[in-house]
This record gives C-alpha cells, structure tokens and sequence, in this order.
C-alpha cells in the first residue's frame, strides 16, 4: 500500500509520456495484486476471527479485574499506611510527652531543694536573731525576778 501511494506521488510530480504512464500503471496494479495477496494470505477465517476477538475481549476483561485487584490493593494499602503513621505519630507524642514530664519532675524537684535551702537560709539568718529575742522575751519574767532578789 505505501509502495503504490508512493507511486502515486511520482507519477504527480514530472510530466511523463503516454508509455510511461501505462509503465506506472502497470506496476500500481503489480503492486495491488501483491498487497491484495499479502492481505488475503494473512486474513483470518470467520472461526479464526471470532477466537482472535474472544481472546481479546478474555484477556480485556482479565486486565480489568486485575487492575480492579491492584486499585483494592492499592486504596488497603493506603489505609494501612495511613494507620501505620497514625500510630507511629502518637508513639512519637506519647515518648515526647514522658520526656516532657521528666524534665518537668526534674525542674520541680530542683525547685523544691532550692526552696528547702531558701529557708534554712533564712531560718538560720533570722532564725537566731528570733532565737535571743524570743529568749530574752521568754526570760524577761524571770529576770525581773531575779532582779528582785
């Protein structure tokens, strides 16, 4: 067929003789006659043709269930993956919220011993000066006493 169009295109483009024209004419009927050969060696029967089709239409509808699997399998997949870092991302929220509550136990742990040694501190600053003041108060009777004496 591409050999007879091909023919064709140069029998359009130069100016030729009445002999060459039938040489052209000739060989574009050489040329059908060959690809009508080839056609009819190569055309399946009706029975031929109806098995080629149901083949077609097995392996079509076969292709349509397997890509209805691979869509399944893919949307499961998803869900699974979507689970999977679900729960991977409360893992990780749950190990961050116990370090979390560690340093915070630290912090308040320390805050407390300071607040221990702030008030020894000031237990022992004023503390002692409470003590002789508070003593000399308590004993002040019995000076007075003592005194009388």
């Amino acid at each position: 067929m591409v050999q007879l169009m091909r023919q064709r295109h140069r029998m359009s483009t130069a100016a030729k003789s009445p002999a060459e024209l039938m040489a052209d004419l000739t060989d574009q009927v050489r040329l059908l006659r060959q690809d009508v050969a080839n056609l009819t060696a190569s055309a399946p029967t009706k029975a031929e043709a109806a098995r080629l089709t149901a083949s077609v239409q097995k392996a079509s509808k076969e292709a349509f269930e397997r890509s209805q699997e691979v869509i399944r399998a893919s949307e499961h997949l998803g869900q699974r993956m979507h689970q999977d870092s679900a729960s991977a991302a409360q893992v990780a929220a749950e190990k961050a919220i116990k370090g979390l509550e560690h340093e915070i136990q630290a912090a308040a742990n320390h805050m407390r011993v300071e607040a221990l040694r702030g008030r020894k501190e000031a237990f022992y600053s004023f503390g002692g000066g409470l003590a002789v003041y508070g003593g000399m108060i308590a004993l002040g009777p019995f000076w007075a006493l003592w005194r009388c004496f």
